[in-house]
């Protein structure tokens, strides 16, 4: 895949196609994606992310997720060779925008109704909201 830059009229060749530039924000999200499926959700509705503990689903209460964006951007900054770029990967700007872009990867995302829990149809059906005197109160994390 290629793509003809606009200021330029350069082709930048992709190594596969549907694959981000090594290093960009996107490739970065992909990989904090990748490697976080199995244990993170993030449910745009209520603006906030749930991590697996191995039993249930717990709102992340204390920026768990931003420090693992964090190392996903350190390795990478590593894996850079030159100083400049391994600064900007590590900038908290870079670490926002891959937390940022993540949060859209359809392995991350969930809805309320499935309370992030897309794991399995099991965790979906021990989600349930309850209905007690006419509040409604989350049965997530004591029924899990």
């Amino acid at each position: 895949m290629s793509v003809r830059e606009r200021k330029t009229g350069k082709v930048i060749t992709f190594e596969q196609p549907g694959h981000s530039p090594a290093f960009s924000d996107d490739a970065l999200a992909l990989r904090f994606a990748e490697c976080h499926a199995d244990e993170l959700r993030y449910v745009a509705k209520w603006s906030q992310w749930l991590s697996w503990n191995g039993v249930r689903w717990q709102f992340d209460d204390t920026l768990t997720v931003f420090d693992r964006t964090r190392v996903i951007c350190r390795a990478a900054g590593a894996e850079c060779n030159k100083m400049k770029a391994a600064k900007e990967l590590t900038s908290a700007k870079t670490v926002a925008a891959v937390e940022r872009l993540a949060r859209s990867d359809r392995r991350l995302a969930a809805t309320a109704a499935d309370g992030g829990s897309s794991r399995s149809s099991a965790i979906s059906r021990k989600i349930s909201w309850i209905i007690c005197r006419g509040i409604a109160t989350s049965a997530i994390w004591n029924t899990m």
